[in-house]
């Protein structure tokens, strides 16, 4: 016969594990609903990095916001460093099958916050999937999107070139891209940029702070 102390801590063990269960099934299913959601307010978070006016773009400036408490400046900053902080904190793999459609969804939007904000900082976001097989993901999706979203995603001077596994990969497919230069030496530049290091192309990026 148990005794009724060895009986209560089999309770309470069975308890636990039941309790554990419904919070990982809570979790997993949150994560499915919330993704597309967190994803999209971290991208106009980051895409501040790049384009807000008040982002201190060095440490020398970040210093001085600091310094003078320059409330606007320091607020970019910690916005640009939550959406960065969200993107990393999602399944990696998921996450970034969901960016890849948010990019191609938000690249045509005629809503212009869409077509800015979400679009700009997901390509943005890109730099943070560099794993072979996450790089052969984003290429392959590259090369099925609208001609509209490849002319973004190579006319304009990103970090996520930088941080591929197989930049000779993306070199030979720029060779053939169906792209709309905006000048005529931009698909050698381009290809430059695949062959420097993020270190080399600006040693305060916002993906390094």
């Amino acid at each position: 016969m148990i005794g009724h102390r060895r009986f209560m801590q089999m309770i309470m063990v069975f308890f636990g594990v039941l309790v554990g269960a419904a919070a990982s099934c809570q979790t997993i299913y949150l994560d499915e609903q919330d993704i597309t959601t967190s994803l999209q307010s971290s991208f106009d978070k980051i895409y501040l990095a790049k384009y807000g006016l008040n982002y201190p773009h060095s440490k020398k400036t970040l210093s001085r916001c600091v310094k003078y408490n320059d409330t606007q400046c320091l607020n970019t900053h910690q916005k640009v460093l939550d959406g960065k902080s969200t993107i990393l904190s999602l399944p990696s793999d998921a996450a970034l099958n969901t960016t890849l459609d948010i990019i191609k969804k938000s690249c045509v939007s005629k809503d212009q916050n869409v077509a800015n904000f979400t679009c700009y900082g997901g390509i943005m976001s890109l730099y943070f999937y560099s794993t072979a097989a996450q790089d052969k993901k984003i290429i392959e999706r590259v090369k099925q999107y609208p001609r509209e979203v490849r002319n973004i995603l190579f006319n304009n001077d990103f970090f996520w070139y930088h941080n591929r596994q197989d930049n000779q990969m993306w070199i030979n497919y720029l060779s053939i891209a169906e792209v709309d230069w905006k000048y005529e030496t931009r698909r050698q530049t381009v290809v430059d940029l695949f062959l420097t290091t993020i270190e080399n192309a600006d040693n305060e990026a916002w993906v390094l702070r």
